[in-house]
């Protein structure tokens, strides 16, 4: 608003410096030096103002950038978070169908034939191992599918905090 004023006050000397008298030749070209200086200090002003305007946006821009990137790192987290219990879950069955087939080993040693009921649990837990693992090949795809998501918009910001930087460096007081 201040530097549409000043362009209307600039337009409005215009008219009344042509209007006097071009008697003295030094004095029109004084007076057109001074209006030239105004026109440039009016240039600057609105450069400034444009590049206030550029800055404005790219923060704006980086402000939904990283309210993009907040449930992307949540969503990673929870994700590693499941796929840790996942590894839990399974190392357990691998562990309980590593004891329960040293029972069926020790029960065969003894002389027992626990055949029939251990061969229907060993398929159960390989069943549920085998499933985890599926499980978890799921959960790394989405895992790295998240992180490229994550890196892409953390790049997305570093360039736009860059542009920002660039900006702010070319506007005066920015010493």
């Amino acid at each position: 608003r201040a530097v549409c004023a000043l362009i209307c006050f600039a337009f409005c000397l215009m008219p009344a410096a042509a209007q006097e008298p071009a008697s003295d030749p030094g004095a029109v070209v004084r007076e057109l030096a001074r209006i030239r200086a105004s026109l440039d200090r009016l240039a600057g002003l609105l450069e400034e103002a444009r590049a206030g305007q550029k800055a404005d946006l790219l923060l704006r821009r980086i402000d939904r950038k990283e309210r993009r990137l907040i449930p992307l790192e949540s969503r990673l987290r929870s994700t590693r978070q499941e796929r840790e219990q996942v590894d839990e879950e399974r190392l357990q069955i691998i562990a309980y169908r590593e004891q329960f087939e040293q029972e069926i080993r020790e029960a065969r040693d003894r002389g027992e034939n626990p055949e029939q009921g251990s061969r229907m649990v060993t398929e159960q837990l390989e069943t549920q191992e085998q499933a985890l693992e599926k499980r978890a090949e799921r959960l790394d795809l989405l895992i790295r599918r998240l992180e490229d998501q994550v890196a892409d918009q953390l790049e997305a910001i570093e360039d736009l905090e860059a542009a920002l930087e660039e900006i702010l460096a070319r506007m005066p007081g920015s010493d």
